[in-house]
């Protein structure tokens, strides 16, 4: 009796939810100060993506065990815990940035996000300041009508912001980015022909901006007024490898070829990019 009675008790218990119990599209929102964050987030296996629109970023690892599931993001020494409640998920986004940890509450739904199409008040090039501290920093939006609907990007002085997806409702729309690092917003809506929001960077950090149509003119300063070099003296550099070996301009290997030498921060998505 004494088989059965393990074999019925085997069958009580429930087995351990496999990683292919978690494949497959989801609906993901962080949930900001501002308002809801909305990304894709695509699981196959042990890898997947997190998607702004069509632009899309690899996820190094998944890992489901029972109802929890592990995506790790290492890139960015980032990650996403979350248990499974039905058809969802619910948990927390972590990394540790520029300028310390943070934590940003994290839910999920399976399925796609609708296709929202870009509404044409919207469509087209803003110049835009941002205000802060009393001061105003120009910046210039782009927006389109992409596949996945409505999207664009943030340019500054310095570069871009990455791709920002999202959708429009009457006057008001709510863009953002997402990429495993990057925590970032755009919501505003149409006061007469001027744009005015909010730019949310992280949990809780918001900065007000007003945009009008772009007349063509330069908004932004051009790379040679903001970029420089000193050409007084050679560019010299020095400094250990991942292996601890020392690496400087004299190294044989960089004899009579062109350098190109190229500073970022690992945790910066767009210094990945270049």
């Amino acid at each position: 009796m004494k088989a059965p009675l393990l074999a019925l008790l085997s069958l009580m218990i429930p087995a351990p939810v496999a990683a292919q119990q978690v494949d497959g599209p989801w609906r993901g929102v962080l949930d900001i100060d501002g308002g809801p964050l909305r990304f894709s987030l695509y699981i196959r296996g042990h890898s997947g993506n997190l998607c702004n629109g069509d632009a899309c970023n690899r996820v190094t690892r998944v890992n489901a065990r029972g109802d929890s599931v592990l995506i790790e993001i290492a890139d960015y020494a980032a990650t996403i815990t979350a248990h499974r409640q039905g058809d969802s998920l619910i948990g927390s986004y972590r990394n540790v940035g520029n300028r310390g940890p943070r934590v940003i509450p994290f839910r999920a739904e399976r399925g796609e996000w609708l296709v929202e199409p870009a509404p044409k008040w919207i469509e087209g090039r803003w110049d835009a300041w941002f205000v802060q501290d009393g001061r105003q920093s120009p910046r210039v939006f782009e927006f389109r009508n992409g596949e996945k609907g409505l999207e664009g990007t943030v340019l500054s002085n310095t570069g871009d912001y990455g791709l920002f997806w999202g959708h429009a409702v009457a006057d008001s729309f709510s863009m953002g980015h997402f990429d495993g690092s990057f925590v970032y917003m755009l919501t505003g809506r149409l006061d007469g022909d001027t744009l005015r929001g909010l730019f949310h960077a992280g949990l809780r950090t918001q900065t007000p901006w007003v945009a009008v149509r772009s007349t063509g003119q330069p908004h932004l300063k051009p790379p040679t007024e903001i970029t420089g070099a000193d050409t007084s003296s050679a560019f010299r550099f020095s400094f250990p490898d991942l292996h601890g070996h020392l690496v400087t301009q004299d190294d044989a290997r960089f004899r009579n070829k062109v350098l190109l030498v190229d500073i970022f921060g690992t945790w910066c998505p767009t210094c990945h990019d270049a």
